[in-house]
């Protein structure tokens, strides 16, 4: 079992990781064998025309996202359902112009589900003149914004209205911003030509920004404080609810982000352990790697690049010695504690 926090041949971990995931991709190409089509197939595309940012960074099949629509409706989102033990995830790309209704739907149907739903934005709307994010939200106090269903979607046509209830000032500094967004959603039925509610819906939503990482990059002195110091803030929703998370294609930052999200709650909450949960655990594999693939077995180009991936190593080391000293010996945690 390799020691957590010794430094690696990141070159060759990363490497290593781009060649796992070249077999799965060749996989969900391969003809269908005995046992049917591959766990690694993508979505028809006649279902995802039109709603992709890139049309290299789709879900799998498997684990995507549905809306919740009515039968014979389009549920496709750019979005899969990330699980890394108990911890449980939605990683999206980030709403156009096209998809903002898309997104506040996923957004209705998942806090069904889970009250403590909350929302991590990692991109800003436009990063070196383009557009990498839709505004989905308004983003001064009190202000009100609709977004509104295009009538060429579907028949059952849909509005939500955002309104941003509260700023955290404070968190300004530290170069993220917390919202609770208040949600409202009607319906409208295009049918009858009237505009009436139907299925009203009233919610909030924490929304968490970090503002301070620009695209394919990580971030550095005070903007890499200000991320862990985000994530940490965020610590204190309840286990097994769900935290969205996004950037523009949601691969990069957004593997990263969740990555250092459950690292670090286990270095802090001092969870970490030797002992397997179930499984033979692989001593030779180092943790991080077991995280990052496990990740991209879930979403494609999740950590997207080298330089994201040796971040990961570097926040920690500074993290472990800076709450246990220099001379604290690193732990040594079983891969299957982290990706299982």
């Amino acid at each position: 079992m390799i020691p957590l926090l010794i430094h690696l041949d990141i070159r060759d971990q990363f490497a290593r990781l781009e060649w796992e995931q070249r077999k799965r991709l060749l996989q969900a190409t391969a003809v269908m064998s005995e046992d049917g089509p591959s766990k690694w197939t993508f979505p028809p595309a006649e279902i995802t025309l039109g709603r992709d940012r890139f049309e290299n960074v789709q879900p799998f099949e498997y684990n995507r996202v549905k809306m919740q629509v009515p039968e014979g409706e389009n549920d496709y989102i750019n979005a899969s359902m990330i699980k890394l033990g108990r911890f449980n995830y939605i990683a999206a790309q980030a709403p156009m112009e096209s998809t903002v209704t898309h997104f506040w739907n996923m957004i209705d149907r998942y806090h069904r589900k889970d009250i403590n739903l909350r929302i991590v934005m990692l991109t800003n709307f436009h990063e070196f003149n383009e557009q990498k994010c839709y505004t989905y939200f308004p983003e001064d106090l009190g202000t009100i914004a609709d977004y509104e269903s295009r009538p060429t979607d579907t028949d059952y046509q849909r509005l939500y209205r955002i309104e941003t209830a509260s700023v955290t000032d404070e968190a300004r500094t530290a170069n993220y911003t917390q919202r609770t967004l208040k949600v409202k959603k009607t319906g409208l039925i295009k049918q009858l030509e009237i505009r009436r509610d139907h299925n009203f819906r009233e919610f909030e939503v924490e929304h968490a920004h970090f503002h301070g990482w620009q695209d394919s990059s990580v971030p550095q002195g005070i903007a890499k404080d200000g991320l862990i110091a985000m994530i940490r803030a965020l610590f204190d929703y309840p286990e097994q609810a769900t935290l969205v998370v996004h950037d523009s294609a949601g691969v990069g930052r957004t593997g990263v982000y969740i990555a250092l999200d459950m690292l670090l709650c286990g270095l802090d909450n001092g969870t970490w352990s030797s002992e397997t949960s179930g499984e033979e655990a692989d001593e030779e594999e180092d943790p991080i790697f077991a995280v990052v693939n496990n990740l991209r077995k879930q979403r494609i180009n999740m950590v997207q690049n080298e330089a994201q991936y040796a971040f990961l190593y570097e926040v920690l080391r500074v993290e472990w010695i800076r709450k246990f000293g220099k001379k604290a010996k690193s732990p040594t945690i079983a891969a299957t504690d982290w990706s299982s």
